[in-house]
């Protein structure tokens, strides 16, 4: 399967940090949960709707239509794409193959988002608490494409301790991608109000809406963020024990000014409901 090319896409959905994303194939929706930081010092959680207009004579054009950040966040929030009936529904790009710690993978391929639900506690069921300061759903969905975007794998591994013996999983997907076609008007609800993504006319025009919930610049030593999903994601129960993740140091990080953040800060998903 080839990553697919929108010349643009209507909507591009980018994906960072500390959040957990859901995709329930069956019903052509998914959501994602904004972890709950607000005790948590260092991430900045950051909402913004960008409207991107092509001109092949002048370049780029952008129109910034809406910020939120965790002050402004009021309750779950709704983007409904109003999609037609029919479609493809969710695809996920597959590069030919792929092993996590493997080499030859394709960049963009969806396998390397961390389903800690299948890879890590090997449970049809996971006790997933209500600690999100938000959840977005994102319903209507046809004929969309779910991939990792350029520059979004980490650039260490996560490591995994499972009843006090510790092994590597593997670099994991640090950004998530996603790009929606539109065949009816959609609109974004942030919780008290709505912001129309009306249908462009043309495919000039492109609707860029980025979740960021992430750690900016190098990592900070000796802090370990992958402790912050065990507040949501609870594998009690299952016959591996108690299971904590843990980034591997490098001695020679490279700062990450122009590369991913560390597999410390990452969104995994699951395969069942948030809520």
């Amino acid at each position: 399967m080839s990553l697919p090319v929108m010349n643009p896409p209507n909507i591009q959905l980018l994906i960072q940090g500390i959040t957990v994303l859901s995709i329930e194939e069956a019903a052509k929706s998914c959501q994602l949960g904004i972890v709950n930081l607000a005790h948590t010092e260092g991430h900045g959680m950051i909402i913004t709707v960008v409207k991107a207009t092509f001109d092949s004579a002048q370049g780029p054009s952008y129109e910034l239509l809406a910020v939120m950040d965790r002050n402004t966040i009021k309750g779950d929030m709704t983007l409904d794409l109003r999609g037609s009936a029919g479609g493809s529904g969710i695809a996920f790009y597959r590069g030919s193959s792929f092993s996590r710690l493997g080499t030859g993978n394709d960049p963009h391929d969806f396998r390397w988002v961390l389903n800690v639900q299948d890879e890590i506690y090997l449970k049809e069921h996971l006790n997933i608490s209500k600690d999100f300061r938000s959840i977005i759903k994102i319903n209507n969905i046809n004929d969309a494409t779910f991939y990792v975007p350029s520059n979004g794998v980490s650039t260490n591994q996560l490591n995994k301790t499972v009843q006090g013996q510790t092994s590597t999983v593997g670099p994991v997907a640090v950004k998530i991608g996603a790009n929606f076609p539109l065949s009816a008007d959609a609109s974004f609800f942030n919780g008290t109000e709505e912001l129309p993504l009306p249908k462009p006319n043309t495919n000039d025009v492109t609707y860029l809406i980025s979740v960021a919930q992430s750690r900016p610049g190098m990592p900070m030593m000796g802090v370990n963020d992958t402790r912050l999903y065990e507040r949501v994601i609870d594998g009690s129960g299952t016959s591996l024990g108690s299971i904590s993740f843990s980034a591997q140091s490098m001695q020679a990080m490279v700062p990450h000014m122009f590369s991913p953040p560390d597999a410390a800060c990452f969104p995994p998903s699951v395969t069942q409901p948030l809520n």
